[in-house]
């Protein structure tokens, strides 16, 4: 081991790894073969050497010099806070990038104590997001600071120690081996080549919606019966979708699509056209058609449920209607008795026929015991449009005062049709 790391031990810095630690991880990276031994390995022995939350693996996509971020992690991220560090224009990772080959292509440590100006920024932005230190480090390209072979980045770091730079350096080309094999035999079907980024694979207009619904949390069968398709063939959409985005699982994927932005513009960005980042989209009419409209078998469906609710609501509905008529006819009439009764207390007797009802109102001829009016607001009609009917003297040597009801040919139920 070389004499820094020794150096950071006598300083009483954590402990760095012990040689046969070290070569014991390297030895396991070495039969590294498949994404999922990489993730294992990362996850496993090269946690143990250095201990982090989050891995990024930046791979140049074009002859631009733009690359392209991976991850790996093993504690939950939002979805947001990958956009914000993986984007390949304006991510964090590209900006780390940048600062790295700015000052030399050197292993560069990031956190609250590791230098000044943009190192200090980078750092303030990861400790915002929570994603706590980074230590980064790569393979420059043969032309100084225009790009690089390669681009590493521990990041969450579980213990901060001044070894962490040197042992970076002796790191990264065994890291970067071990992760362009795992590309090279989980390579996504359509011929994609190692290093170039999922944007540049085929998304048809379906995976996008059914990675929109897993997006929610549904289910392949909760996916089948929205889309009105078996859970077996969202299951081979969903694998489909993991081989083209490289993804390892379902919240892998997503988090993939919302930073290349293929599930809409909720994360914000620069506009990046296709070709830049975002996945070319498949449009076709029989794509278009599956979500146009409905089927004539769902129509009637519809059509059928819609008359069975009628059938058990509308009488219900209708009858209610009715009785609140009544109620209402029972209220006024009660209100005109309190209010004859008033007349007969002040005038000795109750309005005669021909003056009717108006007489609660209007004193009638030149009556001077009249102390009204009896009534608030008149002499309204009764719930159905009519006027009430009224007489005095009647049979009974009281009034008569009731409504005709609905079809205006009888008291309405339930009001009192005499006094």
């Amino acid at each position: 081991m070389d004499g820094t790391l020794i150096e950071a031990a006598a300083r009483g810095d954590s402990a760095p790894p012990s040689a046969a630690r070290l070569l014991s991880a390297l030895g396991e990276g070495m039969r590294v073969r498949r994404r999922v031994e990489f993730f294992a390995w990362t996850q496993g022995p090269l946690q143990e050497i250095v201990g982090h939350g989050m891995l990024l693996c930046g791979l140049p996509r074009n002859s631009g010099g733009r690359m392209f971020f991976d991850y790996f992690y093993n504690v939950p991220i939002h979805p947001n806070v990958l956009a914000r560090v993986c984007h390949p224009r304006n991510g964090l990772a590209a900006e780390m990038l940048e600062v790295w080959l700015a000052q030399g292509a050197e292993p560069l440590f990031i956190g609250p104590h590791g230098g000044a100006g943009a190192r200090v920024r980078l750092a303030e932005e990861l400790d915002r997001l929570g994603l706590g230190e980074a230590v980064v480090h790569g393979i420059p390209s043969a032309q100084m600071g225009v790009g690089a072979h390669c681009f590493l980045g521990f990041v969450g770091l579980t213990a901060s120690s001044a070894h962490l730079p040197p042992l970076i350096e002796m790191l990264v080309p065994h890291v970067f081996n071990a992760y362009c094999r795992s590309l090279a035999r989980d390579r996504p079907a359509g011929g994609e080549q190692a290093g170039v980024d999922a944007g540049d694979q085929v998304i048809t207009d379906r995976e996008i919606e059914i990675l929109k619904w897993v997006r929610e949390g549904k289910s392949n069968q909760e996916i089948g019966m929205i889309l009105n398709i078996s859970p077996l063939t969202v299951k081979n959409h969903v694998q489909k979708i993991l081989r083209k985005l490289q993804a390892t699982n379902r919240a892998q994927a997503v988090s993939k699509a919302i930073s290349l932005r293929l599930l809409g513009p909720s994360y914000g960005g620069d506009g990046e056209t296709a070709g830049e980042g975002r996945p070319r989209v498949e449009t076709s009419r029989a794509a278009a058609g599956r979500s146009a409209g409905f089927t004539l078998l769902e129509l009637l469906v519809v059509l059928v449920i819609i008359g069975l609710l009628a059938g058990f609501v509308a009488p219900h509905f209708f009858g209610q209607i009715g009785k609140s008529e009544q109620k209402v006819a029972v209220a006024q009439i009660d209100a005109f008795e309190k209010a004859l009764d008033q007349f007969r207390l002040d005038v000795g007797r109750y309005p005669r026929t021909e003056e009717g009802l108006a007489a609660l109102v209007v004193r009638p001829g030149d009556e001077p015991r009249w102390a009204g009016p009896y009534l608030r607001k008149g002499v309204p009609l009764d719930p159905w449009g009519r006027p009430y009917v009224y007489r005095y003297p009647s049979a009974s040597g009281s009034f008569e005062l009731f409504s005709a009801g609905k079809d205006g040919a009888q008291a309405a139920a339930g009001t009192p049709a005499l006094r």
